[in-house]
């Protein structure tokens, strides 16, 4: 059971800057074997090694002529996590383990910190086993009257324990613990105020304080706090609550803020910049992933990152995304030909017709030819299975939803006469043909390979009714777009 508790109180401490150096005496039984100090990095599950010690009839020392970062470090032997200590200013200070109970067992000399953090573990790990009982119980419930009460406990010992862990912080203020105890409450969120007849003044109001105080209680700010698992946590639940409630660019002012108040701590910062760059750019499936991508290189990266050393190639990567970015306006197409259904069915027939690569119509600008609320615009390559799968997805999308206002312009990439015979093969063989959907291609200006970025195809751009790019992705949920398209038919 405490090995539940300590995956999940998992912290290590930031940087300090003191002149003492630390010596903690441990005591575990009589043993003659190696033990580590070790700690954990944000959400790195590796244990870092801090110092190694071998116990002479069970007694050693960590000793050293540095200041260890304050937080929570493992005890490990042979590979295995023991127990954790917590640093602290104090780091002068001893340990007296027994190895047949690293809960109740451990015990602390000239350290109130670790004494009140191991009151609470001890404490904690009598609730969960409570909660473990009342799991069984509700599943072995009666009836749902005898299930609401057992959820009424298991919500009453949440509470109790949020209010033990108040208390422990509120006796401690000075003390190291509670800031890393005030980490594990969850905020409170206030009642907005209302008038007199009970009306709601300010319907922005759980919204601005929400935001003002999400990290009351885990300050991602605090240098002290980076070394734990959970800041990353903390950090990505915040950035992905504020991105669902903003657009893009107000995500990047957003970001904005939030790494000029670290760009001073040079290791604070480094792991903010990573961390929210890994959170926004490595997932293909987010719409907007290119615009923090240029955002953050254009920003941050190429100003203030001088440790990264591939600068040059993000900045290469970031001109080719830079021209169509959710949000803007889509790029021209110039010189487009659109081939008519009429051109498939010919050439089907004859041989000459589909060999012409001049067939079809020039249009000057696709975004005001084609008018409609939403225009799917789909670079792919006949030649590319993922893409033929694909093209036959959003044939089954247009399908079920031209009549809601969809209408779609596929632009065929692989630009070799063989190319063109499969391709039309393909549009035939699949009866591709409707009044909302549009098959073509650009033979005679290349430009567009760079405005939208088709060096990898399948790749999907949604416009809105001004040509705005919506969504874009490679990989794009063909459902949900379904589902937004039905949703958003009848708005104005």
């Amino acid at each position: 059971m405490y090995r539940l508790i300590f995956s999940v109180l998992i912290f290590v401490a930031g940087l300090n800057c003191f002149s003492q150096n630390h010596e903690i005496t441990i005591s575990m039984n009589t043993r003659n074997d190696t033990v580590l100090l070790t700690h954990v990095f944000a959400s790195d599950e590796r244990l870092r090694l801090d110092t190694a010690i071998v116990l002479i009839d069970g007694k050693g020392v960590f000793a050293g002529n540095r200041v260890l970062p304050k937080g929570l470090y493992w005890i490990v032997n042979n590979n295995s996590k023991l127990f954790q200590i917590l640093i602290t200013d104090n780091q002068h200070f001893g340990i007296e383990a027994d190895t047949t109970d690293f809960v109740h067992g451990v015990r602390f000399k000239s350290s109130r910190d670790n004494d009140i953090f191991y009151e609470f573990i001890r404490d904690d790990i009598q609730r969960q086993a409570k909660q473990h009982q009342l799991r069984e119980q509700f599943q072995n419930a009666a009836d749902d009257a005898e299930r609401m009460l057992i959820h009424e406990q298991f919500q009453t010992i949440g509470f109790e324990r949020n209010a033990f862990i108040q208390r422990l912080v509120s006796q401690n203020e000075k003390l190291y613990v509670s800031k890393f105890l005030r980490a594990l409450l969850p905020l409170e969120i206030p009642e907005p105020p209302r008038d007199a007849d009970g009306q709601v003044i300010d319907p922005d109001y759980v919204y601005r304080w929400y935001r003002a105080n999400y990290f009351s209680n885990f300050d991602i700010f605090d240098p002290d706090m980076l070394r734990t698992p959970m800041y990353e946590r903390q950090l990505k639940e915040y950035l992905t609550w504020f991105a669902r409630n903003h657009p893009p660019d107000t995500v990047c002012v957003e970001l904005d803020r939030m790494l000029h108040k670290v760009v001073d701590h040079r290791e604070l910062f480094r792991y903010m910049l990573a961390s929210i760059y890994n959170h926004f750019v490595s997932d293909e499936n987010l719409a907007a992933r290119d615009n923090y991508f240029v955002h953050l290189v254009d920003n941050w990266y190429s100003l203030h990152a001088d440790w990264a050393t591939n600068i040059e190639d993000m900045q290469s990567e970031a001109d080719k995304v830079r021209h169509s970015l959710v949000g803007r306006i889509a790029p021209p197409l110039d010189q487009l030909l659109i081939l008519e259904t009429q051109h498939f069915r010919a050439a089907a027939l004859d041989t000459a017709i589909k060999n012409d690569v001049h067939a079809g119509y020039i249009v000057a600008d696709f975004r005001t030819y084609i008018e409609s609320k939403y225009l799917i615009l789909i670079f792919w390559d006949v030649n590319c299975g993922g893409c033929r799968e694909t093209m036959q997805s959003l044939w089954a999308l247009y399908n079920a939803t031209h009549d809601k206002g969809l209408k779609v312009l596929t632009l065929q990439t692989l630009q070799t006469i063989p190319g063109k015979g499969r391709w039309i093969d393909f549009i035939n063989d699949n009866d591709m043909f409707g009044s909302g959907w549009y098959n073509g291609w650009v033979i005679y200006d290349q430009r567009w390979r760079d405005l939208y970025n088709t060096s990898v195809v399948p790749i999907m751009y949604v416009l809105n009714d001004k040509r705005e790019i919506i969504f874009k992705g490679r990989n794009l949920d063909l459902n949900w777009l379904q589902s937004f398209i039905e949703a958003t038919a009848d708005d104005i």
